[in-house]
Parts: C-alpha cells; sequence; structure tokens
C-alpha cells in the first residue's frame, strides 16, 4: 500500500531563480476553508489545544526553530494579531487525511518564514477512516473578519519551505493560499511546492478576493492562480504571454 512520503525539513541551501511561471485564470477554483474553530467548552488561554488542532490567539510572539518546538501531526491556527516566527530548524506538519491547512492565519495575524518548513496533508488511501482524497494546502493567509485592517501578512526568505500535501488517487495540495482584501504575502525568498496529485497537482501560489501578493525572488514547483481581484506583482524583468510569465527577479 502507499506509505507517507519523506517529510520535507528544513534547509539552509540557497534558492535559485525560478524558471518562468505560468499564470492559470480559468484552471478549476479550489475553495477555501471557511469553517472557524469554536471554542466553547474548552480553557481561555492561549495555545488552545483542539483535538489536533492547536490555536495561539494571545496577542503574542511564538518561534518554531527546534524539534522541541515543532509540530507533527498537528494543524496549527494563529489567530487575533498574534505572530508566528518559523526559524531554521523548525517545522510543521498538518495530520494525515485532513482539510485544515498546516498553519491558518486569520484576523490581523501575522508569519515570518526565515527558515523551517511546513507540510500540508498527505492523502494516505491506505487509511480507512481517512475522509478526503485530496492533499491539504500547506499555509492559509486570511482575513477572517469584514475589514482590511483584519488581513493577516506573510513574510518569506531564503531557507523555508512550504509545500502542499500529496495525493496519489486525488488532487494535489496547495502550498500557499492567500485570500481576503487586506491579506498579503511579501515573497524575498523560499521553496513554494504545490502538491502532487493522480488527478491534478495543487498549485504553489492561489490567491483569491483581493489579496496581494508581491514576488522579490523564491523558487515555485507549480502553477500560480490569481483570480476575484486578487493581485500578484513580480519585482524584475518580465514579460506576459497570454497565461505564461517569463523573466529574472532583480
Amino acid at each position: 500500500p502507499p506509505t507517507k512520503p519523506p517529510t520535507a525539513r528544513p534547509t539552509t541551501a540557497k534558492v535559485q531563480t525560478p524558471p518562468p511561471v505560468k499564470l492559470v485564470t480559468n484552471a478549476p477554483t479550489i475553495l477555501p476553508v471557511t469553517s472557524e474553530l469554536t471554542t466553547a467548552g474548552v480553557p481561555t488561554g492561549s495555545p488552545i489545544e483542539l483535538s489536533d488542532i492547536t490555536q495561539w490567539n494571545d496577542g503574542e510572539t511564538h518561534v518554531i526553530n527546534s524539534k522541541e518546538t515543532s509540530f507533527l501531526d498537528e494543524s496549527i491556527v494563529v489567530t487575533k494579531s498574534t505572530t508566528l516566527l518559523l526559524e531554521e530548524g523548525g517545522y510543521i506538519e498538518a495530520p494525515l487525511n485532513t482539510n485544515w491547512p498546516a498553519v491558518r492565519l486569520s484576523i490581523g495575524s501575522m508569519l515570518v518564514g526565515s527558515g523551517g518548513a511546513i507540510n500540508g496533508s498527505y492523502a494516505d488511501p491506505a487509511l480507512l477512516e481517512g475522509e478526503y482524497e485530496n492533499g491539504g494546502d500547506g499555509l492559509h493567509i486570511n482575513n477572517g473578519q469584514s475589514s482590511e485592517l483584519t488581513g493577516s501578512k506573510g513574510s518569506f526568505y531564503d531557507g523555508v519551505v512550504i509545500v502542499g500535501g500529496n495525493a496519489p488517487i486525488g488532487v494535489g495540495g496547495n502550498a500557499l493560499y492567500v485570500n481576503g482584501f487586506g491579506s498579503e504575502a511579501k515573497i524575498h525568498g523560499g521553496s513554494f511546492i504545490g502538491g502532487k496529485g493522480a488527478k491534478d497537482d495543487g498549485y504553489s501560489i492561489l490567491v483569491q478576493n483581493s489579496a496581494q501578493v508581491h514576488v522579490y525572488s523564491g523558487s515555485f514547483d507549480g502553477e500560480i492562480k490569481i483570480d476575484r481581484n486578487a493581485e500578484i506583482i513580480f519585482y524584475g524583468c518580465f514579460m506576459r504571454d497570454r497565461l505564461q510569465v517569463s523573466g529574472t527577479f532583480v
């Protein structure tokens, strides 16, 4: 039976300038997870642990930079203006067969990735209790409220790796999903790898609903999709030919 593939672990290797990136605007839309966590009946404070989901909502800064501070088989929710720093030596890997991303930001929260790895859920068809045949997303950057001020932010640098989950019988997960007005990602480096799937591969970046992504450098394995008034801006010398963009970063 299929086994779980090797987990991407933090690397200090320099990220090379990526090959031409294809922009897909007419591909099927992958809808975001919209259900919010329910905290009734659990203790107040942060982190809040709900089965295989850990939530930070205290407005403080949390650092993941070692095996002891990392998470395996766990999804992390960062909300209410809380900051997560992912550094060399740290990693977050979602549980098998879940539609929750490995990391989800909402309500004015922030992630700064200067190293380490985020791995979306692997869709293992050998697990009979698994409900989802599609791979899970690596990272969601969401708004979560009705104001642009509550958009979440992400900044990424050389050394960080974000991977969508593989799906042997379904669709691979997206590496990075940015959603909602006020939500923004600034990519100065790092590797973004869409999950591989039997039916289709996941996107390296998916941007929707007036969100913005600024790309200064980085490596992207998988197509990029922008729709619903979203924007992606490349900094360098680029040319667009219909759905394909090619060029070099400054």
